[in-house]
């Protein structure tokens, strides 16, 4: 054979071989790409299931030698007590994966802290190729000429700039000052950093391998932001809860322990409200021997703003209540105290009575409150008592007017509501209405007020079913 043709033979030979390796090489990073991909698809739904930051911090720990080569990890946490950066878990052999670290090094957070420190205050990665930097503690301590700082940062999507915000630094003597300031900060950002030696490893294994840890520590972060989002809004639940539980003590506290009972009167109430504390009120308490003062009111709304302003209204009615007094001159006093005193959006609606038993006698005035039903017992006679004048707490004068009924003792049911029992309505969209509670008040006129009660309540739960009640709603019946 030629020697000049065997030449060639050989060189298109080895060429081809060249390429048969590069192809090799190119389908076996391939296959390693694919896998590395599904392990990262799966290492994230992981840390999405996470239910801690320490769960977070050990996944992360397990992932990280999975997804890029290294020679050693060290994870420095964000101590805000001490200002320092210390190292409390590490990986300096892979077969035996993580290890806590009792001893481990401290930086200083400032700005004499070197590299590490720097990383984490500009909340930035940070990589270092050109040997061991004099100063530099962790290449002096570590051996490392090569190695890469990713911060990992709590990130919360709903909130921006929020340390920034809280930490002005002109709020501050200096920067140093401004910087503790920003680190304590209850929504200071980063929790700590990793730090990977990389010296020996080929640059190849690194770039695509640390692209993937930062992919990783974003969402690591996102999950620890929703994380601690998720606390914050359970503590807040918790205090805001122990609160309303608190002023419903302090509501239940204003309404009448004990209501009367004797030869004269007899009375029985019910308030449901929707929140832990409402704006409903009713009260019967005595002024003189055998005369009661007697009121059932509505604040606008419900919840806590509601239960404040009705708070208010009782101190005010037992302050003003006097058998001296009209009950239309009683609710104009305090009338005028709230517009005066209190500066809210909230009204009130209400209905005062004082009977007097003395001389059979029932004076009453309504300030815009749904119109009170009176029966009499021996006829089944309803009567409406309907709403006058102005509502309490909006205007200088209520306008309202003075009545005065005279009765035979003994004939008489009082039914007395606020109209978040009638304005509620079934599935259909039928309002209860006064009729229906009317109706319901003159069936069990019979018996006691007690048992009455609850008839009317059971009639009253039958026709709304299982819709839900918007208002609070109180019901009092009362016979003298």
């Amino acid at each position: 054979m030629d020697l000049s043709k065997a030449t060639s033979l050989s060189s298109e030979t080895e060429q081809l071989q060249a390429k048969l390796e590069f192809l090799k090489n190119e389908l076996e990073q391939m296959h390693y790409e694919s896998n590395r991909t599904a392990l990262i698809n799966n290492l994230t739904e992981l840390l999405y299931d996470a239910e801690s930051e320490t769960e977070v911090l050990s996944i992360l720990l397990y992932a990280l030698p999975q997804v890029v080569k290294f020679n050693q990890l060290r994870y420095f946490r964000v101590d805000k007590k001490t200002l320092s950066l210390i190292e409390t878990r590490r990986i300096v052999d892979l077969d035996d994966g993580a290890e806590e670290v009792t001893d481990g090094v401290v930086i200083p957070l400032n700005f004499f802290g070197g590299v590490l420190a720097d990383s984490v205050l500009q909340q930035e990665s940070v990589t270092i190729e050109n040997g061991i930097e004099e100063g530099d503690e962790l290449s002096l301590r570590f051996s490392s000429d090569n190695y890469t700082i990713l911060p990992l940062i709590a990130r919360n999507l709903h909130r921006k700039n929020s340390t920034l915000m809280a930490c002005s630094r002109g709020n501050y003597r200096n920067e140093e000052e401004y910087l503790h300031a920003r680190i304590r900060s209850a929504d200071y950002p980063v929790l700590g950093a990793f730090w990977f030696d990389l010296t020996g490893v080929p640059d190849s294994d690194i770039g695509a391998g640390i692209s993937n840890v930062g992919m990783l520590l974003h969402t690591a972060g996102s999950v620890i932001g929703e994380l601690r989002m998720f606390a914050q809004l359970l503590s807040v639940n918790e205090r805001t809860d122990k609160d309303l539980r608190a002023a419903r003590d302090v509501q239940n506290g204003l309404l009448p322990a004990k209501l009367p009972c004797n030869d004269v009167i007899q009375a029985s109430a019910r308030y449901l409200t929707e929140d832990q504390v409402g704006g409903d009120y009713y009260d019967i308490f005595e002024l003189s021997k055998g005369v009661y003062g007697i009121m059932v009111a509505d604040a606008s709304g419900h919840g806590t703003p509601s239960a404040l302003i009705m708070a208010m209204t009782k101190i005010l009615l037992k302050t003003f209540a006097s058998t001296e007094r009209m009950p239309s001159e009683t609710l104009e006093l305090v009338n005028k105290a709230i517009v005066n005193n209190a500066k809210t959006n909230k009204f009130i609606t209400g209905m005062y009575a004082i009977l007097d038993t003395v001389n059979c006698k029932l004076h009453y005035t309504s300030a815009g409150h749904c119109p009170q039903i009176l029966i009499t017992k021996s006829t089944g006679e309803i009567r409406e008592f309907g709403s006058d004048g102005m509502f309490i707490g909006m205007f200088p004068s209520l306008m309202i007017a003075d009545h005065t009924i005279s009765y035979t003792p003994g004939d008489n049911r009082f039914v007395l509501y606020t109209d978040g029992l009638t304005e509620a309505s079934n599935s259909e969209g039928n309002m209860y209405g006064i009729a229906r509670l009317a109706n319901s008040g003159l069936k069990c006129v019979g018996d006691s007020t007690d048992e009455s009660l609850e008839k009317m309540l059971g009639l009253f739960t039958r026709f709304i079913r299982t819709n839900k009640k918007e208002d609070d709603l109180t019901l009092m019946i009362l016979d003298f």
